[in-house]
């Protein structure tokens, strides 16, 4: 069953964006929580069912038990008699009864273990479900990756515009050319634009480094996605056969 932990993580990522993967994962869960008490009504079906079969079988001994106590008490009444007529008759009837019993019984137990055999295929696919959530949280992972790496660079290359502009002007500034011809005799509280220039610089290198990064964390979400989308699709088809083979 799904998280606590899985679901807040979900919820995370849809702050990010719309993502597919969110609303896959969602119906996954869903299933999940279907399936799952659909395989503990197919487990009450074979308890049931077993039951049924046992029961079937206790009274198809019983009858036949019966049958031999008719025989045994018609032999002592005596066979011509009346008495011993209708013991035989009882018997030959509780026989007759006891052993159909048996034979449903039997025939029950058969029906028990393909029905078994056919039920466990929920089983499998209730057992393969956490490994598809991994692996759509996988791809929801990566897709919140490159989402986040893209806002800070945006913002990183804003900043650095920002930064320029007021570099830009700062050079068309009359008062910025007479204290740029007079920065030998200036104190150091005229620095400013040693600072600026010195931040842009490391703007700058941070943005090739997060361009480098985005297009990794890119190339890998694209890897994990389409790996996602072959894997569902084996699987929705796999899922459709096994179950309509349940039929």
């Amino acid at each position: 069953m799904p998280t606590t932990e899985e679901e807040g993580q979900l919820k995370v990522s849809r702050r990010t964006g719309p993502s597919s993967s969110a609303a896959e994962h969602n119906h996954v869960v869903e299933f999940e929580v279907k399936l799952t008490e659909t395989t503990r009504k197919a487990e009450y079906l074979v308890k049931r069912l077993e039951e049924v079969g046992n029961v079937l079988g206790d009274i198809g001994l019983s009858f036949i038990k019966v049958a031999k106590f008719e025989d045994e008490d018609g032999l002592r009444c005596g066979q011509y008699t009346e008495s011993g007529s209708a013991c035989k008759a009882i018997a030959a009837d509780s026989r007759r009864i006891g052993m159909a019993a048996v034979r449903l019984s039997r025939l029950n137990r058969t029906a028990t273990v393909q029905t078994a055999i056919q039920l466990s295929q929920l089983h499998d696919y209730l057992a393969l479900l956490p490994s598809v959530r991994s692996a759509l949280r996988e791809r929801d992972n990566a897709r919140v990756t490159v989402a986040t790496i893209g806002l800070d660079l945006e913002e990183k290359k804003k900043r650095t515009a920002q930064l320029e502009e007021q570099s830009s002007k700062a050079c068309q500034n009359p008062l910025y050319i007479f204290i740029l011809a007079t920065a030998s005799s200036l104190p150091p509280v005229f620095g400013g634009d040693k600072n600026r220039t010195r931040k842009i610089t490391e703007l700058q290198s941070s943005i090739t480094s997060l361009e480098a990064a985005q297009q990794s964390s890119t190339a890998e979400y694209e890897r994990v996605k389409a790996r996602n989308f072959s894997e569902l699709a084996r699987y929705k088809a796999e899922k459709t056969d096994d179950f309509m083979g349940m039929m």
